[in-house]
């Protein structure tokens, strides 16, 4: 849900508002366009690991207040490969 927030904060809409039932279960989503880079790479990749499909891989709340924390000393998030690998294979 924190993932969902983030994203609608940033963007203005939830990520899954145009989406079907099976792109929500497997969390598929887009970010828009953004022309004028207001969103960092940093906080798209921190929404991107809150909207981690299995919750099993999501960071827990400690992990993301420490992400916070650290947040101007912190140059990437590292991202859950296991989650991008399941989008390569709903694209192919």
């Amino acid at each position: 849900m924190l993932g969902c927030i983030a994203y609608s904060l940033c963007y203005f809409r939830h990520p899954f508002q145009d989406s079907q039932k099976l792109a929500i279960v497997n969390a598929f989503y887009q970010f828009p366009a953004d022309p004028k880079n207001r969103i960092s790479e940093k906080l798209k990749d921190l929404i991107r690991v809150m909207l981690t499909p299995d919750p099993r891989l999501r960071p827990s709340i400690h992990q993301i207040f420490d992400y916070l924390e650290k947040w101007e000393s912190l140059h990437t998030i590292v991202l859950n490969v296991r989650k991008y690998m399941h989008i390569l294979k709903l694209i192919k």
